[in-house]
């Protein structure tokens, strides 16, 4: 059996105890509100329960903006997929019964799926592998390294030869055409990241909708993360635009917007340099989809591809035979700002 979820602690709070079992994590019950109560979109969440009307489960779809051509479209996000333990089979019938519900009131479903029970489950549902991810990955400071090894000998050697190899990760050249500015994000940045949005909106496919609204919502009201902002200019024009988060030594973009894909190149040397000569983060990185609109080659930064075991983007495409209208991950802008905001 399911329902919808209710913003109340009599359904939040058994949530939270299988969420933070089945993860390991330590949610707060205001972390949750913010995630499915909290967008300007309208989220959708189930609980799944027993024969007793006992919370034993979560399914959720997370809404997601999109435009394309002038034109908006509803894309349902998949999330926080759990089930108490023991009550595992209970589960596939339940989504298929939820997925009957709410499925045609989206445009395209996007799910994030493993190998295994959910990936095979919503693959029965219609879902089509659509792309795997891909990180783009800039190395500031060499001692990064020793963390990614468990070998000590290999410790030992970077250690070592780190201050040699670091005299290589030199400050990226920049153009002296331009200028950028870092800060804090405040709430009227909100506003400029919007307007650069309406600005190129019309020239990269599919793109997520960036109004002051959500973003405020995913960044300034986030509880998991500070955020902070970069501008490009050109004289007085801003011609690029990207987001990001310091956290354990890693800078993460999570945003980038610019008037031509040309200009990330410049926006990511800038974002290097600033890291390097404030000391802020040890590593870059920066996270698209295969094939996608800002799947290309960056100097500087090293590509990476997910696992072969790894999770990758499923997709329902309700949009198919509609004139005009082909979702693909070479016509898709994707950043993290899709992702759950959830670190």
């Amino acid at each position: 059996m399911h329902r919808t979820t209710k913003n109340r602690k009599e359904d939040i709070l058994p949530i939270l105890e299988i969420y933070n079992k089945t993860t390991g994590r330590n949610r707060s019950f205001e972390e949750h509100q913010w995630e499915w109560f909290g967008s300007p979109y309208k989220n959708v969440s189930y609980v799944i329960t027993d024969n007793k009307n006992q919370i034993i489960g979560h399914h959720g779809l997370l809404t997601v903006e999109l435009e394309c051509k002038g034109r908006q479209y509803c894309m349902g996000k998949t999330e926080n997929t759990i089930i108490k333990k023991g009550f595992g089979a209970a589960y596939p019938k339940n989504e298929m019964a939820m997925f009957k519900e709410y499925s045609s009131k989206y445009d395209v479903l996007m799910t994030t799926a493993a190998w295994g029970v959910t990936r095979r489950i919503r693959e029965k549902l219609g879902y089509k592998y659509f792309a795997g991810y891909v990180s783009f990955i800039g190395i500031i400071d060499s001692s990064f390294l020793v963390a990614r090894f468990d070998n000590s000998f290999v410790k030992a050697v970077i250690n070592a030869f780190s201050p040699i190899m670091d005299r290589f990760l030199l400050e990226k050249k920049s153009n002296a055409r331009y200028r950028d500015e870092f800060k804090r994000l405040s709430e009227s940045d909100l506003y400029s990241l919007s307007e650069l949005y309406e600005k190129v909106k019309g020239q990269f496919g599919y793109m997520q909708t960036r109004t002051p609204e959500f973003l405020k919502y995913r960044f300034l009201e986030n509880p998991y993360a500070e955020f902070f902002v970069m501008y490009l200019y050109e004289g007085e024009d801003m011609i690029g635009a990207g987001v990001y988060t310091l956290v354990n030594d890693e800078m993460s973009i999570e945003d980038v917007l610019v008037v031509d894909t040309s200009f990330i190149q410049e926006v990511f040397n800038r974002f290097y340099n600033h890291a390097k000569a404030n000391k802020l983060a040890k590593v870059i990185i920066f996270s698209t989809l295969e094939h996608s609109v800002l799947d290309k080659k960056y100097k500087y930064f090293f590509r990476k591809e997910a696992g072969q075991k790894s999770s990758v983007v499923m997709i329902k495409n309700n949009m198919e035979g509609e004139d005009g209208v082909n979702l693909t991950a070479k016509n898709f802008y994707f950043t993290r700002l899709t992702n759950e905001g959830v670190s």
